[in-house]
């Protein structure tokens, strides 16, 4: 009788076993065919306001740097004279800095905020044994890449390059060099430390000799540097022209070049005389990229209308140049267009006698409509400002002057019409800085002519920055 119970106790547990086996399966497999509610955390972000006690840095070029004046320190730069910096706005505080060979070169002029009006620009008559002209500059805000169109490295001229570092890091620079016949060998490029607070220049003649048309890149990493090129020509022995050249952030299908001067004594006319000019405008243009295109180059002035002066087919990497043969006293600046983007330059002269200057004219950037401009206006004899209108339709510009005592009590603004396509010339007071708006956007520049001197700088708008800032802290 007892033998039967447990038979069956073992059969149900077997049942059971197999039961339980049977249902831990089917689960298995209901939660490989089920979707089951995911449970997701989103990435934890904080937006920061950057503007919020930002200032804006701008580093001047300082005095005209010259290489190999001290037998005991051939390779450091040397600062010749001093250079007179005029300001428009209220700066926050300037401070200085230093060249590899100890001097006080370069100034940092900074704004307390970067919302405030600020800019300023510096010129020098220089006047030694190996340098003769006038240099002028607008300052800069620091980048990480830019662009230098001028000068060459044959006999009788030097170019420099020099970079300024305002901030608190060194940066480490790289210099890559583009000529006639393309961009130069990596061999012969530069790698440059610029330590915090202090500027360095280097001989562009040393990386590329005789090289007769030159651009430069500047890339940075580390701090944000700016850069410009010193160019200084001889005749023989005897100095015939200085030019301190801007830099340009990026490549563009269209630079305007407000204020294009080509001045001279002689008594035939610029377009009777283009066979025996010595010293005619020529326009520099070198697309980066690795695109073919071409350029086309028109002059304006103060009605509107054009005249194409230039055309040329650009191959990539290579810089092209092209001489303006005729020269009407009645232009006011150039535009040059290409169906690719690129950068360029335009050399002018003033002649007086056998005495003659040079100038590089850098593209000046877009003032946008409605954006208010401080523009610092040096003390130089025969200083004037230009606008160039590329757009389609007229501008009328404001133009105030700034009182000594800063930028409140503006006077009561003087407007300028500037018809569609023209290059209009504005009267200005040597020193007196002023404020620009204009109802749709505008180019400037400040050119000074003095006998034999020229120089001139282009007025840049502030460059665009984030207001805010997204931090993912996990």
């Amino acid at each position: 009788m007892s033998e039967r119970p447990q038979w069956l106790r073992a059969s149900g547990r077997a049942v059971v076993g197999l039961a339980i086996t049977v249902a831990a399966v089917g689960a298995v497999v209901a939660v490989g065919t089920i979707t089951l509610p995911a449970i997701s955390r989103g990435a934890v972000a904080m937006t920061v306001d950057t503007s919020q006690g930002a200032g804006r840095d701008l580093s001047c070029a300082g005095p005209f740097m010259e290489l190999g004046v001290d037998p005991s320190r051939p390779g450091a730069s040397m600062p010749t004279g001093a250079a007179e910096l005029s300001i428009a706005g209220e700066p926050g505080e300037s401070r200085t800095l230093t060249t590899e060979a100890g001097d006080n070169a370069a100034t940092v002029v900074t704004a307390a905020s970067a919302d405030e009006l600020l800019a300023a620009a510096q010129v020098q008559r220089i006047d030694t044994e190996s340098l003769a002209g006038i240099a002028a500059s607008a300052c800069g805000e620091p980048a990480n890449e830019q662009w230098l169109v001028g000068g060459d490295t044959r006999l009788g001229t030097s170019t420099t390059l020099t970079v300024g570092n305002p901030g608190d890091v060194a940066a480490t620079v790289r210099i890559s060099l583009f000529d006639e016949a393309g961009p130069v060998d990596e061999v012969q490029s530069a790698g440059v430390l610029v330590p915090a607070g202090s500027q360095r220049t280097v001989s562009l003649n040393g990386y590329a000799p005789d090289r007769a048309q030159l651009a430069a890149r500047v890339l940075s990493t580390g701090a944000a540097v700016t850069a410009t090129l010193g160019v200084a020509q001889t005749r023989d022995i005897t100095p015939v022209g200085v030019d301190t050249v801007m830099a340009q952030f990026s490549p563009s299908q269209m630079l305007a070049f407000p204020g294009v001067t080509r001045t001279s004594d002689d008594a035939q006319t610029a377009t009777d005389a283009h066979d025996m000019d010595e010293f005619p405008v020529t326009v520099r243009v070198l697309a980066p990229g690795a695109t073919d295109g071409t350029v086309e180059i028109r002059a304006v002035d103060a009605d509107g209308s054009s005249t194409v002066v230039g055309q040329t087919t650009l191959t990539a990497g290579v810089v092209s140049e092209t001489v303006i043969e005729h020269w009407d006293a009645a232009f006011g600046g150039l535009v040059v267009t290409a169906d690719v983007p690129v950068i360029g330059g335009v050399r002018g002269t003033a002649v007086v006698g056998r005495a003659h200057d040079l100038v590089w004219f850098s593209p000046a950037g877009v003032i946008n409509a409605g954006e208010t401009i401080a523009v610092p206006i040096v003390d130089a004899p025969g200083v004037s400002m230009t606008l160039l209108n590329t757009g389609t339709t007229e501008a009328e510009v404001a133009v105030s002057r700034q009182p000594d005592a800063g930028l409140l009590g503006l006077a009561k603004p003087t407007l300028v019409r500037v018809p569609a396509g023209a290059a209009i010339e504005v009267p200005v007071e040597r020193g007196r800085a002023l404020t620009l708006v204009s109802d749709a956007p505008i180019h400037a520049s400040v050119t000074m002519v003095e006998g034999p001197g020229i120089a001139a700088y282009a007025i840049e708008p502030p460059r665009e920055r984030a207001g805010t800032l997204t931090v993912y802290p996990r």
